[in-house]
């Protein structure tokens, strides 16, 4: 039992300081809400400005559009739900935010390096070129590089494995 309680109050510890430090970096408010100004066009264009994605107004929209896609599912998560742990129950919201947005934007990092891969290795510029795929310039690159790849011979998917897959 009393492990237990070493471990919830580490816990506590832990979840308040991360708290205070996402709270000082502006990502929570006050009141330990996430602070989806923080993500708003502006904001994430001037933190990336001297990046080549940066750069690229079409990339800041979708990373923009994806951190509100975040927030509004990590607001539709039934209080219920969040009660029934205790983590959840305080911290529920912004885990989900927090889960959702990390893999939204490693997700179009690498779609924005299909694209210019797409456009520097093969002449394809999915921002001008229709091949008829879905979604955003990003989205389409990741459906293109999927499929050059699942078409490729096996010398080039293996070099392809090794620069992209990750690593343990």
């Amino acid at each position: 039992k009393e492990e237990v309680e070493e471990h919830k109050e580490y816990i506590v510890t832990e979840v308040g300081n991360l708290s205070c430090i996402l709270t000082r970096m502006e990502y929570l408010k006050s009141d330990g809400v996430v602070d989806i100004n923080d993500y708003s066009f502006d904001k994430i264009k001037e933190l990336i400005a001297d990046s080549p994605a940066g750069q690229d107004d079409d990339f800041v929209t979708a990373v923009s559009d994806a951190a509100t896609h975040c927030y509004e599912k990590s607001q539709q998560w039934s209080q219920n739900v969040l009660d029934k742990d205790p983590h959840m129950k305080l911290f529920g919201r912004q885990m989900v935010f927090f889960d959702c947005i990390f893999k939204a934007r490693e997700d179009y990092c690498y779609k924005w390096q299909m694209f210019e891969g797409m456009r520097d290795i093969y002449g394809v510029d999915l921002g001008v070129d229709n091949l008829g795929l879905e979604g955003n310039k990003y989205d389409a690159a990741g459906e293109a590089w999927i499929e050059v790849f699942e078409h490729a011979d096996h010398v080039y998917q293996y070099i392809d494995d090794f620069f992209w897959n990750k690593r343990v």
